[in-house]
């Protein structure tokens, strides 16, 4: 690895090298962990975000993305990476709850009627004679 720069995707895969060599390629662990927990983490995270799905799915992929990082951590057991993989989908989302505590969604500005929605309203009340559209 290169000094001051993150590492890339190869670094990773060589550090991860044991655990990947263990589950194959990192495609075939990411997908094992897909195939094997992902609906059971997206609906545990659905239910912790309040039925959020898209960001349920979010979640998931973030959980996946770190069991990539530290494959090391994670046997080939399922038994193994499931709770790793729980734990890691809880944590994000009490980090997601957290973020939003911080902070808070947008208020939306009331409207302010002006010109261009007066010059809408009035020419909206205006008849115009069929003979103009001819």
């Amino acid at each position: 690895m290169r000094h001051g720069h993150a590492p890339s995707v190869s670094d990773r895969t060589a550090e991860n090298g044991d655990a990947l060599a263990m589950h194959g390629t990192g495609e075939e662990f990411i997908r094992g962990l897909y195939d094997e927990h992902g609906s059971r983490l997206t609906r545990y995270a659905a239910r912790l975000l309040g039925g959020d799905w898209h960001q349920a799915e979010d979640v998931l992929q973030e959980a996946v993305t770190r069991a990539w990082k530290h494959a090391n951590a994670i046997d080939g057991d399922a038994g193994e990476a499931r709770p790793w993989l729980f734990t890691t989908v809880r944590r994000l989302v009490v980090d997601h709850h957290r973020a939003r505590r911080v902070r808070p969604a947008e208020n939306r500005l009331p409207h302010v009627p002006d010109a261009a929605d007066a010059l809408l309203s009035a020419s909206a009340s205006v008849r115009v004679p069929a003979s103009v559209w001819r």
